[in-house]
């Protein structure tokens, strides 16, 4: 941390993959001022997801008490962790599965439905 003081980096990050039981916080940024770091303030977001915004990069870097994510206030775009878009994916997947079971079985229902009205059309014409 001091090198990057005296390197006059004006943001210091640190993340605390334990969730914030080595560091005391899961998420912390700080900002260069008088030559000394300062704690940025911690945001609060909904489902105790917990974060902090970087003025050098525009970000908001947060915790979800799981995954670290990054989200772009500018665009509302929010970089996942690759894990937790996998499980994202999986998830999808399975609804998508799911739809296409039920799709299938209302195809397959409205066939029969076709074919019962097909066959009491010709009963009612007399030919079947």
């Amino acid at each position: 941390r001091d090198i990057y003081r005296d390197l006059r980096i004006m943001e210091y990050w640190r993340f605390d993959a334990t969730g914030g039981l080595r560091y005391g916080r899961p998420l912390t940024g700080e900002r260069l001022e008088n030559g000394e770091y300062r704690q940025l303030p911690t945001l609060r977001y909904d489902y105790g997801v917990v974060g902090s915004t970087s003025i050098v990069l525009d970000l908001n870097f947060r915790w979800n008490g799981r995954w670290f994510t990054i989200h772009n206030p500018d665009t509302g775009v929010e970089y996942l962790h690759p894990r937790e878009e996998i499980v994202q994916l999986s998830e999808a997947n399975r609804d998508l599965y799911a739809e296409k079971r039920d799709l299938y079985a209302e195809n397959l229902r409205l066939r029969a439905e076709n074919l019962r009205l097909q066959a009491e059309g010709r009963r009612l014409r007399g030919h079947g």
